[in-house]
């Protein structure tokens, strides 16, 4: 096969699979690691991949971030068994700090008939669905993001600082074996504070973000106590989740 086909059939298949590491790039298109590393580069100096640790993902993946009534009509069975699995660790008087994520959205569903619990969001939407009556509900203030219909900024952080939490649950736009990923700045910095302020920290987390990097790094692995998720992750992931001891529980 010819370097420019080559090269297109590595974008081809970035485009679907989102991230591949040089191995499997290697064995699919039946060169050594050493040429696919240069195929690599010379995409990287045109702009359209970016390397990360062992392998290569599209550029403009890391740049996303979607509307928040988008995202919601996304796997939205496995985000319900997820929310479901979840709310199995939440007990009545329990104070939650929630982030303004879909899935983590779906737990107010899942938890509708507790209602003496303590909700702690950034999320709009998430503290509208929490609002139920023996509840009470506050919301961080800060800066509106109107995409994620959520609240971030040096005003959110403040009020997470001066607050403390029974558990953290968050999601991610990406997990991979070196951490969570967000796609923008504001986020990672809120989910940070979030955890920063939780005595407990569950992240939920469908596998199509598995190995999923993006722009901004939230935090290790080691940060989270409890991952419920729907597939049981593989390989690296697996190996690292388990060296963090984190909690791997499967819908």
């Amino acid at each position: 096969m010819i370097p420019f086909v080559r090269r297109e059939y590595i974008i081809s298949l970035l485009e679907d699979k989102k991230m591949l590491t040089v191995e499997t790039l290697a064995k699919e298109l039946f060169v050594s690691g050493a040429t696919m590393r240069r195929d690599l580069q010379f995409l990287e100096k045109e702009g359209r991949i970016r390397r990360i640790h062992g392998g290569a993902a599209l550029p403009l993946q890391s740049m996303q971030d979607m509307p928040l009534l988008s995202r919601r009509m996304e796997r939205k069975a496995e985000k319900q068994a997820i929310a479901k699995a979840a709310a199995r660790f939440i007990s009545p008087g329990d104070t939650l700090i929630l982030d303004a994520s879909t899935t983590v959205l779906a737990l107010g569903e899942a938890l509708r008939d507790m209602g003496s619990l303590t909700i702690i969001s950034s999320g709009l939407l998430t503290v509208q669905a929490f609002a139920v009556p023996g509840r009470r509900v506050m919301c961080t203030g800060g800066m509106l993001r109107e995409n994620s219909a959520s609240l971030a900024g040096v005003d959110a952080a403040a009020f997470l600082r001066d607050h403390h939490g029974s558990w953290s649950v968050v999601s991610c736009r990406g997990l991979t074996h070196d951490g969570l990923w967000e796609s923008v700045p504001e986020e990672a910095a809120i989910k940070r504070c979030m955890l920063d302020a939780g005595d407990r920290h569950m992240l939920l987390c469908d596998s199509s973000k598995f190995n999923q990097y993006y722009l901004c790094k939230t935090d290790e692995l080691r940060r989270i106590d409890v991952l419920v998720t729907d597939r049981q992750p593989q390989g690296t992931l697996l190996n690292a989740l388990r060296q963090a001891n984190v909690e791997i529980v499967l819908t």
